[in-house]
């Protein structure tokens, strides 16, 4: 299987490329002055959008139109967080865990307090009704009193 590459640069405003594989042509580019070519250069981007269905990123690299990249053509070494970022994510998540538990404290506090003031609640209701209770029996054994006082029945 030859390979070659054919160049013609006959015309000043454009160069154009031709790769061809057993006489046939497998590849065709072009560069023009009057048209700047974005294919093949090395760019600084930012990721503005992830598809997670093309597995690819858009990357905004200044110009008109977003940048595309494959997740496959990335290295592996790539997707590792760097030891500064690991460490500042790590320490967040940190403050994040024990604001969390903070919150689970007071709540239990509050809860308990609640619980608190309810049981007293309970109490005070069971006292009230035991004082209820005792009057009333009181006020029974005082008038089996005076309906024995009136019958003039004598007491044992």
């Amino acid at each position: 299987m030859s390979q070659k590459i054919l160049i013609d640069g006959s015309n000043e405003t454009q160069t154009q490329f031709a790769l061809l594989s057993d006489n046939e042509l497998e590849d065709f580019e072009f560069e023009s002055i009057s048209k700047k070519n974005l294919k093949g250069n090395i760019y600084l981007g930012k990721v503005s959008r992830i598809e997670a269905s093309l597995q690819a990123a858009f990357v905004d690299i200044g110009s008109e139109k977003n940048g595309f990249l494959a997740f496959g053509e990335i290295h592996p070494n790539y997707f590792q967080i760097p030891v500064a970022d690991r460490e500042a994510l790590i320490q967040a998540e940190a403050e994040l865990e024990e604001e969390h538990n903070s919150e689970d404290i007071d709540d239990t506090k509050n809860v308990q307090n609640d619980t608190d003031s309810n049981e007293s609640q309970i109490n005070e209701i069971n006292n009230k009704d035991d004082l209820d209770l005792s009057s009333n029996e009181e006020d029974k054994d005082n008038e089996i009193e005076k309906k024995l006082l009136s019958e003039k029945i004598p007491l044992a």
